[in-house]
């Protein structure tokens, strides 16, 4: 018998049996969630995934990803505001809205099904994104990111780390300077120099071979491109100047044809006259108006051909604008590139000099200055951009950044940089 209820459940259903246990894992994990992270419940935002239950109504269930525009596409409902609100919210939104087109209530589940990641950086051995999970601590996370890099700089194999970091530095910082001139030759092309100027303490390298070829070359690429698209410029331009001088020319004709064309209809009437009369030969008359018509069909041609190379000298000069257009279009993207990735690099740089700094001084903690590593202030950035200070017990919220300073940068220290790189190309 209870195998019956249960098949005919099955059947009522549509075989929701295992939904039914899905919806209360769902519930236990969402209200896990809540407590767990012992903070204002998670609000969603762009690009999260939620799982969406309706007991009984498979065609109303599944996951579903939150829009950039804050908006979540749901059957039956369209468009439904999910940005900013709880899962809890979204529950209640959702069954309000169902209700009301449905005419019955119906139990309904949401939860989130993939948060932001979890971002960590500094005094780790594997800084980088990590998932988030609800009650995840800064503690977690660094052991997750390998543990404090400082505590592991010294001991065996330290040498031969220090040669591959010193070999990751020399490979980066090249390519930091690649960018550098790269930028340099970008923003002189985008003001339209007439040459590349770049920066004084990147030229003050230039005795290095490197740093030297690095220039040359993007000195010579700058120059080549500029030649070419001048080039370019000029062979469409040449263009444009035959078709101008096609026109003058055709309009010359016309004129020329239109003034005929007046003279001879000016005669045809007293011949047509003439003839009747018999004073002349009909044939005459004739002539003259063969003529007129061949004239006006000339000239109808000649008013076609000069619409013709007008519309030439309209595309070529649309074909000049777009060539500048686009060679602005790839410089800005380009210029956008090379500006991110120098970003990048130069806080890559400064994190392989932080760990070679703490590397060659043997960094080697006693219990104390482990303690006094695990008392620097950890600071965390939130999604909303607001910046705190937190200890190691302290729970993340998803989409947290965690920065970790190391011993030696931390206030107590000297201050002095770690770190002189070139400076950038100032904008033209």
């Amino acid at each position: 018998m209870a195998l019956g209820m249960r098949n005919d459940m099955d059947a009522r259903f549509g075989h929701a049996g295992g939904s039914v246990a899905g919806i209360l894992i769902a519930v236990l994990l969402f209200a896990a969630c809540t407590v767990a992270q012992g903070m204002e419940p998670y609000r969603l935002a762009a690009g999260d995934s939620v799982q969406i239950r309706i007991f009984g109504r498979p065609d109303l269930s599944g996951l579903f990803v939150v829009q950039e525009t804050g908006d979540l596409a749901y059957p039956l409902l369209g468009s439904i505001q999910a940005a900013g609100s709880t899962a809890r919210d979204l529950q209640g939104a959702i069954a309000t809205r169902l209700a009301g087109l449905q005419g019955e209530s119906l139990q309904v589940s949401v939860v989130v099904a993939s948060y932001p990641p979890i971002y960590i950086d500094g005094d780790v051995m594997r800084p980088g994104a990590y998932p988030y999970r609800p009650g995840l601590s800064v503690t977690e996370l660094v052991a997750l990111a390998g543990g404090r890099y400082s505590q592991r700089a010294s001991g065996p194999g330290a040498s031969l780390r220090v040669s591959e970091l010193q070999a990751s530095f020399a490979v980066l910082l090249d390519t930091y300077w690649a960018d550098v001139a790269r930028e340099a030759r970008i923003l002189a092309q985008r003001a339209k120099k007439d040459r590349v100027t770049f920066p004084a303490d990147l030229k003050a390298h230039a005795s290095s071979r490197r740093v030297a070829e690095i220039i040359n070359n993007e000195d010579r690429l700058f120059k080549t491109q500029r030649s070419s698209l001048a080039q370019r410029i000029a062979t469409l331009k040449e263009r444009r100047s035959r078709e101008l001088a096609e026109i003058k020319l055709l309009e010359e004709q016309r004129l020329g044809m239109q003034k005929r064309r007046r003279l001879i209809g000016k005669q045809i009437e007293p011949l047509q006259e003439l003839a009747r009369r018999g004073v002349i030969p009909k044939a005459q008359s004739i002539q003259y108006e063969i003529l007129a018509t061949n004239l006006d069909q000339e000239s109808r041609a000649s008013a076609l051909a000069l619409v013709r190379a007008r519309k030439q000298v309209a595309l070529v000069e649309g074909d000049i604008a777009q060539l500048s257009r686009e060679d602005e279009r790839v410089a800005a993207t380009n210029l956008q590139v090379v500006e991110d990735r120098l970003i990048r690099n130069r806080m890559r740089l400064e994190d392989i000099d932080a760990r070679l700094t703490a590397m060659r001084k043997g960094l080697a903690l006693e219990q104390s200055q482990k303690s006094e590593a695990s008392a620097l202030p950890i600071k965390v950035t939130h999604t909303d951009g607001n910046s705190i200070q937190v200890d190691e017990s302290t729970e993340l919220r998803p989409g947290d950044v965690v920065k970790v300073p190391f011993p030696e940068l931390s206030p107590k220290r000297d201050g002095t940089p770690v770190l002189q790189l070139p400076g950038r190309a100032e904008i033209q």
